[in-house]
């Protein structure tokens, strides 16, 4: 099993700002923005790590033709250092070559000129090129190494001094010696000092040859749209991992399919917007009609993560006298399969089939072939009722399977064998009602009708914390990994029916804040964490049963009452947005609805993987589905209770879990009035 630091290590990747700045660089050079990347570089010290191909071969061919101004305007934006304080040697290395390499351009520039007979020009490029002359001269002393065939000299600027001064000499001496014999052919003739453009008598066309050389290889060639390709992979990324909004489908508004000449028109094609700045895009909203009719002839792997499921999918239906009281979806990675796991009253737990709309049990996995189902075993006593499996958890590699039973016993499970790894008897002294596994699988933290919360590391098999401090049940508990820009650690989060939500700290076990936004004044939903305040002292009956933690907007959660709200509470406890069933009569406004019962409560909620939708069930058997980004109510199935229950009347629905990939709830109630259990599936 992974420790934290190997997951960490594995999944982790820290990417220094520089080298943002760096892609942003080869951006701008890419779009012939000069002028903004130079005043980039001149804000950051950063510029480009490279050329693009184009410019690198034209580079090379500037320095055989001994074009230095566009050597040099093109050599201005590229620093191959990433500018950050854990620069490599490599990097280092090659940014003190290419700091010889352009002080040897600049040489070039020099004695061109000079030979050229621009003396006057070329004195005075030397006087304001001598500190970048002396920079490779420092840098070679740095790495140790005087050896470079083509400065031989200590001080190169010093080098280049003499040179000027020699042909110039030589110059005027050839000029007054043909002066005195009339031979003007002979005073023309420009001749340079030896080994004036290397050792060796290396003449110029083969020192422009080696410095366009030397450039190849020490500038690298960067890849062309690179930032634009990783947004890209990253968004695709972040999609797959429900990080991030989904891309939306847009049609445009319906056309008619003749024009006025009585030709066929064609039809707009589908397509996807996306704000990669706000990562949501705001289009026409169509009728859920219109959108299922084209969702139906036109439909990707995309548009299912966002359709909203209105119609009855499938059923699984149990034995008599049995009914489900837990289920959940997970994904096999093992054959990209996204199966159904239920839990009944009588203590099995079955894994379904996602390829027979859910109907029949997996017999790939061979314990159930051999109907060896994983079950919690009865018990000693003959008259006490079979243990009712009431909370379930997968970790995030989907290897494991922790269950808990009503019983207070906490079992883990290898669901490709269906063997037992762990065994937490008597975990807690009440019926575990909630369970969830670390990030890395190591820990698994379980809540108890006892009031307390308490987490088991796997290995040890014993507790390691206590999160205690409910006055009534725990009816869910999270792990919540803080946000990238969180400065927080992880945090524990705890749901009661003493009408309170406790964020912890994950490592110490410490109260960090008490929110009852039942209770809120204003924005505020924090209680006081004085001795003197008790955490009765809010709206009483309120059982909070449902947290729901998001990826966006992060480092938030959902926090769900049995009330006709519903909250979007920061974990800091600002409350943002607030779910409401609207269309209800309140029992203080109505004397006949205590009468006629108050159904208008959620009692069960869910979120979908992309946190677009909140789909809210109320007691009544309506599903609200909410906007999560708006607050505003989307659409509303009024006979969602009726049909998720198969046509029985008056049932409360138990529990609703979202599909993590496509449009598909599944549903049920644990009423123990049906002869026969059933979960609904909705698409």
């Amino acid at each position: 099993m992974s420790t934290p630091k190997e997951i960490k290590r594995k999944w982790s990747l820290d990417v220094p700002a520089s080298q943002v700045i760096n892609l942003i660089q080869h951006y701008l050079t890419e779009s012939g923005l000069k002028k903004t990347s130079t005043s980039l570089l001149k804000e950051t010290n950063i510029g480009s790590r490279g050329l693009l191909k184009h410019a690198h071969t034209h580079i090379m061919k500037c320095c055989k033709e001994g074009d230095w101004g566009t050597v040099l305007e093109t050599l201005s934006i590229v620093t191959l250092n990433d500018g950050s304080e854990n620069n490599t040697n490599e990097n280092s290395a090659q940014q003190h070559e290419l700091d010889k390499v352009i002080a040897g351009v600049h040489e070039m520039a020099i004695l061109e000129l000079a030979d050229a007979a621009e003396m006057d020009l070329a004195f005075a490029t030397f006087k304001m090129c001598r500190d970048v002359l002396d920079k490779a001269n420092v840098n070679e002393e740095e790495n140790g190494s005087t050896n470079n065939s083509m400065i031989s000299d200590s001080v190169l600027s010093e080098s280049v001094e003499r040179k000027l001064h020699a042909i110039n000499a030589l110059r005027s001496v050839r000029a007054a010696a043909a002066s005195f014999a009339s031979n003007q052919s002979s005073a023309n003739a420009l001749i340079v000092p030896r080994d004036y453009y290397g050792p060796n008598k290396i003449s110029k066309e083969e020192r422009r040859y080696d410095i366009g050389k030397r450039l190849g290889k020490v500038i690298p060639i960067i890849p062309s749209s690179r930032l634009l390709s990783l947004c890209q992979q990253a968004i695709k990324w972040q999609i797959h991992t429900g990080d991030m909004p989904m891309i939306r489908d847009f049609w445009h508004e319906d056309v008619p399919d003749r024009d006025d000449d009585g030709k066929k028109r064609k039809k707009p094609k589908q397509t996807k917007q996306f704000d990669l700045v706000l990562g949501e895009v705001n289009v026409e909203s169509v009728s859920r009609d219109v959108l299922n009719a084209r969702a139906s002839t036109k439909t990707s792997s995309l548009s299912s993560y966002e359709r909203i499921p209105l119609d009855p999918y499938s059923t699984i239906k149990f034995g008599k006298k049995t009914v489900p009281t837990t289920c959940m979806f997970y994904t096999d990675t093992n054959i990209n399969q996204t199966s159904l796991i239920t839990g009944t009253s009588d203590g099995f737990i079955e894994v379904w089939d996602s390829e027979s709309k859910f109907r029949k049990l997996r017999l790939d996995l061979d314990y159930q072939k051999k109907e060896e189902l994983m079950c919690h075993d009865p018990s000693d006593d003959n008259d006490a009722p079979l243990p009712s499996i009431l909370a379930m958890a997968i970790n995030s590699e989907g290897t494991m399977l922790a269950t808990g039973d009503s019983y207070g016993t906490v079992l883990v499970w290898n669901l490709q064998t269906g063997q037992t790894l762990v065994e937490l008897d008597k975990a807690h002294a009440g019926a575990i009602t909630c369970l969830d596994f670390s990030q890395d699988g190591s820990k698994i933290l379980s809540g108890s009708q006892d009031g307390a919360c308490r987490e088991f590391g796997l290995r040890t098999k014993r507790m390691l914390k206590e999160f205690r401090g409910h006055s009534s049940f725990v009816n869910c508990c999270r792990y919540i990994a803080p946000g990238r820009n969180s400065k927080q650690t992880l945090l524990v989060a705890t749901a009661s029916a003493d009408s309170t939500v406790r964020i912890w700290c994950g490592r110490s076990a410490e109260l960090k804040y008490m929110l009852n936004p039942l209770n809120a004044t204003g924005s505020n939903a924090i209680v006081s964490l004085s001795p003197t305040n008790s955490s009765n002292d809010g709206d009483l009956g309120r059982n909070i049963h449902t947290i729901l933690p998001l990826h966006t907007p992060s480092n938030t959660i959902v926090i769900i009452p049995r009330g006709p709200k519903a909250f979007l509470v920061t974990l800091n406890g600002l409350i943002l947005k607030t779910f409401e069933n609207e269309g209800i009569i309140s029992a203080d406004n109505d004397p006949e609805s205590k009468v006629k019962g108050y159904k208008g409560d959620f009692v069960c909620g869910t979120i979908s993987p992309t946190n677009k939708w909140l789909y809210l069930i109320s007691d009544g058997g309506s599903c609200v589905i909410f906007d999560i980004g708006t607050g505003a109510v989307e659409h509303k199935i009024a006979d969602f209770g009726f049909e998720t229950t198969d046509g029985k009347q008056g049932m409360e629905i138990t529990s609703i879990v979202h599909h993590p990939r496509e449009g598909i709830l599944a549903a049920f109630s644990s009423s123990t009035s049906q002869k026969k259990g059933v979960i609904t599936l909705w698409k």
